[in-house]
């Protein structure tokens, strides 16, 4: 395909640029060696008298333009890889995007069945799909004094099933989370008389429990995904 040939072009150009970057910084090494080299034998040319400040000076010059040049080709070289890189991971993408087939879910179910005596019997089998959303959709149509209030459930899903024509029954539970009772206390509650003290003196104990339904004011007969939790259905 286009594509795959266009990640094979760009896999075979950053190669290209990757020896090319190898070879740009064995050269540059080799500069630096001789730049130290030259510098070396200038200080031993000093110490022992023998200066040739013009063969010194054209040389260090010739070494400095050549490491200088062999740096902007580096940088160049590198600046090219970065942008290949970007454009490779894009064109990996939209080929994985492509020409990657859709993971598909099968199930299998084993059934036993016991039946007192032979015939018809109708079965439902339900079980949980994952994949599948709905939020509601309201919408206010004010006719005069006269508001209306409609609401409707917008449903979406990618289960790979063909839902046409579908009986559904659309709850705000999660189906997914592992939803435990609550852990019941033990409360002992005891009759005893009362002392004159005891019946001048108001006890206040202080319990703390937590309130699920921190949403907005619940409004009768339309469910929504901001009703603190609470399971409506």
């Amino acid at each position: 395909s286009p594509l795959r040939r266009r990640v094979t072009s760009l896999e075979e150009e950053r190669l290209v640029l990757e020896q090319r970057r190898e070879r740009l910084a064995a050269r540059g090494d080799a500069l630096g060696r001789l730049a130290t080299d030259l510098l070396r034998e200038i200080g031993e040319g000093a110490g022992f008298g023998e200066a040739e400040p013009d063969r010194w000076a054209r040389e260090l010059d010739r070494v400095d333009g050549e490491r200088e040049h062999q740096a902007e080709r580096l940088r160049e070289v590198e600046a090219r890889l970065e942008a290949l890189s970007g454009e490779l991971r894009e064109a990996e993408q939209a080929l994985a995007d492509a020409e990657t087939e859709p993971a598909e879910l099968v199930g299998h179910v084993e059934l036993t069945v016991e039946a007192s005596g032979e015939g018809t019997a109708e079965l439902r089998l339900s079980h949980l799909t994952p994949c599948a959303l709905w939020r509601p959709a309201y919408r206010a149509t004010l006719d005069g004094d006269a508001l209306t209030l409609e609401t409707e459930a917008m449903v979406w899903q990618r289960t790979g099933e063909d839902w046409s024509g579908v009986r559904l029954t659309l709850s705000t539970a999660r189906s997914s989370a592992a939803t435990e009772p609550p852990v019941l206390g033990e409360d002992r509650l005891t009759l005893r008389d009362r002392s004159p003290e005891e019946r001048r003196t108001v006890h206040v104990d202080l319990r703390e429990e937590e309130i699920a339904d921190l949403g907005p004011a619940p409004v009768l007969g339309l469910p929504g995904v901001d009703d603190g939790g609470e399971v409506r259905v």
